[in-house]
């Protein structure tokens, strides 16, 4: 099955007065929202997202990598194969 149109992130609602400790593992009734509710809700935030986002990092800065080293190159007349290029989806 597929969700469509996923959140982000979302906020976990689990102590609306913020005076208890709490374990999650414990926890019996949890509720999330896609806004904060209240000051104590805990933002929880997609695995997937944070993959596609260092991934993307990761691509960002490899490519900052490769620019500096053909700006570097100190002969002429060579090809440069960035490796990065058969990874690109844009």
């Amino acid at each position: 099955m597929k969700i469509k149109n996923l959140p982000l992130y979302v906020f976990l609602q689990v102590d609306a007065d913020g005076e208890t400790d709490l374990d999650f593992s414990e926890l019996s009734g949890v509720s999330w929202c896609n806004e904060r509710v209240f000051e104590t809700d805990q933002r929880y935030i997609s695995y997937d997202a944070v993959i596609a986002i260092l991934n993307k990092i990761d691509i960002l800065t490899c490519n900052a990598f490769v620019k500096t080293l053909k700006s570097n190159a100190k002969f002429k007349g060579s090809t440069f194969v960035n490796p990065l290029d058969s990874l690109k989806k844009e």
